[in-house]
């Protein structure tokens, strides 16, 4: 029992001390080592392991161009519609795809993709994206500023100069980089946030935010793709899509119906291309649809009476919802297509200060709705067209173009879109590319038109050969946006529309039309094609005598519509209604007093 114990069974479990000692403090070296990589024009720096997901790493610090992103010091976070913060931690690097990809608490990841061949000006795009979650509506960036960056004007973008290169880094729209706080905000698109870093070159940098390396479409390109979208669409509408037993044509979804925006059009193009045989064809069509002819194509196809009296209604509810929004502010009026010419043809000096005193109003300084901002710029376009002097608090609405619209816009595989709502709507980029090509020109500023231009021929290029095109990018339900936008991207002068002489307005499809008043007489000269009957409806006629139609006094009939031409007047409203087979190109009305 008193045996000694010997001294090498001591030394063993010493041994297995150091060695385990050893092993741990390789492993805490090995977990808390520090690194720097560099990669293209980015560099990484910090401690801990490579991996994704390792939540090994104590600090971490992302150098690009211009900015310093430390993870560790200042975190991600994202905010809800409610603005509740929910901050999500960095837990591991990998660059096993030869590009960056940084993984964060909550399954969010940043993913920093280099331009490998360097064919492109984008050297770098970053994308975070997180998990589906309601209601997570923006990101939070920290990024400490290296050098002084400049935003361009309004827009989600800002240039800089690193190492004698000009370079701009591009946010998605309604994003804000506070260089002074060190934040970048960005909202999510579809759980997603993405920004490029550009090498801007000589090129302006307004230019290439919204052109890229490219430039802008010029007036030829437009016109090109803007005459081959309707070629296109109007084939469709006079082929496989028309059902002339129905007198119907075949929706995206596959149905049949009777469309008045379409028939119009139609007849409009017929008109213009000197198809007089297939415009009446195609009056005669719509005939059978008497039930539903609306007032936009009542001058082709008639029942112009019953028509003014169902806008007559509409008129009176404008009249009321232009008096409520101006008591509730409500920016949903804008939503209405063509609401300056409505206003025109209620020509109410009352309406028109009522409306005055609603745009006055309005903060412009408050966020808008993508389609309320197109709605507003629209109503300015229209009335810059008109009579200003009518409204002249419209034209305080120009400011929003630059500092609200401009920031929506996007650009997305070489083209410009409108963002609405997170998603690139193209039915509305389509419209608001016509309304700024429109006040470009009008206002004498190239780059409000190449905008417009640009947005216009980005749109066509993704359309059907049927003229079809999607709602949204990437999406598999079409719109006919030939009869949409055909008007605005004609100007047919054979399209129903308003002219105005001051206390007299005419709703018609006259080439051209003319009043020379009178002591005694009102003399209307209306220019048409030969031997096609058309309708119009004449306000503000004061009570008269003598109606002469084609040199001969013409008496009244009230049922005026069932012969080639006729004429009823409503005392009560002033308003005249004609029916006039086009005898000679131009036809003299004279009214005497």
């Amino acid at each position: 029992m008193n045996t000694p114990v010997r001294k090498v069974y001591f030394i063993i479990p010493v041994l297995y001390l150091i060695l385990a000692g050893f092993f741990a403090r390789i492993g805490i070296d090995h977990e808390t080592r520090s690194f720097t990589i560099h990669k293209g024009p980015l560099s990484v720096s910090g401690s801990g392991q490579e991996g994704l997901d390792k939540n090994s790493l104590s600090a971490f610090v992302i150098r690009l161009p211009g900015m310093d992103m430390d993870l560790f010091k200042n975190p991600v976070y994202l905010v809800d519609t409610s603005g509740n913060r929910k901050d999500i931690k960095v837990t591991g690097y990998s660059f096993a795809a030869g590009d960056l990809a940084v993984s964060f608490t909550d399954s969010v990841r940043m993913d920093f993709v280099f331009d490998p061949e360097g064919k492109d000006t984008r050297i770098v795009t970053v994308e975070l994206s997180v998990p589906e979650e309601a209601g997570r509506v923006a990101a939070y960036l920290p990024a400490e500023a290296k050098v002084t960056m400049n935003q361009l004007s309004y827009l989600p973008a800002y240039s800089f100069s690193d190492r004698e290169k000009k370079r701009m880094y591009a946010f998605p729209a309604q994003s804000r980089y506070d260089t002074t706080a060190g934040i970048i905000r960005i909202p999510l698109e579809d759980r997603k946030a993405v920004f490029s870093l550009f090498e801007t070159g000589e090129t302006d940098p307004v230019s290439f935010y919204f052109f890229g390396k490219d430039g802008p479409v010029n007036n030829g390109a437009f016109e090109a793709e803007a005459e081959g979208y309707i070629t296109d669409s109007y084939n469709s509408w006079r082929g496989e899509r028309f059902n002339p037993e129905k007198g119907q044509w075949k929706e995206a979804d596959g149905s049949f119906s009777f469309d008045n925006t379409l028939i119009t059009a139609l007849i409009a193009e017929d008109l213009k291309r000197g198809r007089y045989s297939d415009a009446q064809r195609f009056i005669g069509a719509a005939e059978k649809q008497k039930d539903f002819i609306s007032y936009l194509s009542a001058p082709f196809t008639g029942s112009i009476v019953v028509t003014d009296g169902k806008r007559q209604e509409r008129d009176d509810a404008l009249k009321k919802e232009i008096s409520t929004a101006l008591g509730e502010k409500d920016y949903s009026l804008f939503l209405k297509e063509g609401l300056i010419e409505e206003l025109n043809w209620i020509s109410s000096s009352a309406l028109f200060r009522t409306f005055n005193a609603y745009v006055a109003s309005i903060n412009l300084d408050r966020e808008f709705p993508a389609a309320v901002l197109t709605g507003m710029i629209e109503v300015y376009r229209d009335v810059i067209k008109g009579n200003q002097d009518q409204y002249h608090d419209v034209l305080r609405l120009f400011s929003l173009i630059e500092s609200s619209l401009y920031p929506h816009l996007t650009r997305a595989e070489e083209g410009l879109y409108l963002l609405d709502d997170g998603k690139i709507n193209l039915k509305l980029s389509l419209k608001t590319g016509l309304i700024l090509r429109d006040i470009g020109q009008m206002e004498e500023d190239p780059l409000m038109s190449s905008i417009g231009r640009t947005m216009v021929v980005s749109t066509l290029k993704l359309r059907e050969k049927d003229g079809r095109i999607p709602l949204y990018k990437d999406d598999d339900i079409f719109f006919y946006g030939g009869a949409l936008f055909y008007n605005t991207f004609t100007g047919n002068e054979y399209y129903p529309h308003v002219n105005h002489f001051d206390d007299v307005r005419v709703w018609s499809a006259a080439k051209d039309i003319t009043l020379q008043k009178t002591d005694g007489s009102y003399i209307f000269d209306i220019s048409f094609p030969r031997e096609i009957s058309h309708h119009l409806v004449i306000k503000g006629i004061p009570p008269f005598k003598v109606l002469t139609m084609h040199g001969i006094p013409w008496n009244s009939d009230r049922r005026f519509q069932y012969y080639t031409s006729g004429w009823v007047y409503n005392e009560k409203e002033r308003t005249l209604y004609m029916k006039l087979n086009q005898r000679k190109s131009k036809e003299r009305i004279e009214i005497a007093f």
